[in-house]
């Protein structure tokens, strides 16, 4: 225990006093983390998903979007950038992450920030995200919980010839209440190492992960790891 409570260890470096962990080694927090299933700061998923919602379920032309309103709490609608000059605006912004989804209908990893900021539309369609802070959102933030994340978000997007869509995510994907399966996880990597992987060499990725406990020397997974 040297590491945390020795002379030099972790406490006296931090000035922290050692405290007993409930549980420990009968609960196990990991069961608690979340997956990311989008490429942005944890605070936009829900804003994100409702985004996505629209435009699988409705006929959403950008160029016909009048404006779109993100609805969430005070601490999330800070999230908010309309200057997007790095991948880190982009990450972070409620603005840049909608409205990349009603351009686009998908979400894109934050290293395209440059290619969007110079696409016409995207120039016309970022402005006209907007973001709002709810008392009601604000409450559900106070009452937070595995099972309700503080993090809710709602999205109202209003069309030029008067129609509007709104959808309403409390619970968004990634979170333990509501996780993603081993399959979305699996098609994540496929995903983001597309670029980078052939296919089959995620594959045998996965499959040495699915049955890493069988699995005799770490190596094997390191050299597949390896970019050729």
């Amino acid at each position: 225990m040297d590491i945390l409570e020795g002379e030099r260890g972790i406490f006296k470096t931090i000035g922290a006093e050692p405290k007993v962990i409930p549980d420990l080694g009968r609960k196990y927090r990991i069961t608690e983390c979340y997956i990311k299933p989008y490429p942005a700061c944890r605070y936009l998923h829900a804003s994100i998903e409702a985004a996505l919602n629209l435009v699988r379920e409705h006929e959403i032309s950008a160029s016909e979007v009048a404006k779109a309103i993100v609805t969430t709490n005070t601490s999330s609608a800070r999230r908010v950038s309309y200057e997007i000059k790095s991948h880190v605006n982009a990450i972070f912004s409620h603005a840049y992450q909608v409205a990349a989804v009603l351009r686009y209908g998908r979400v894109d990893l934050p290293i395209a920030w440059q290619e969007k900021v110079s696409d016409p539309l995207f120039k016309i369609l970022l402005p006209r995200i907007e973001v709002r802070a709810d008392p009601e959102y604000d409450k559900l933030y106070q009452q937070r919980s595995l099972d309700q994340p503080p993090w809710p978000a709602e999205v109202e997007v209003f069309m030029q010839d008067g129609r509007r869509y709104r959808s309403k995510v409390l619970s968004p994907k990634g979170d333990p209440g509501n996780p993603l399966t081993p399959e979305e996880v699996k098609q994540k990597f496929i995903k983001f190492t597309e670029d980078t992987f052939p296919k089959a060499q995620a594959s045998e990725v996965i499959e040495l992960v699915d049955h890493l406990e069988t699995v005799s020397r770490v190596d094997k997974l390191i050299e597949l790891l390896v970019v050729k």
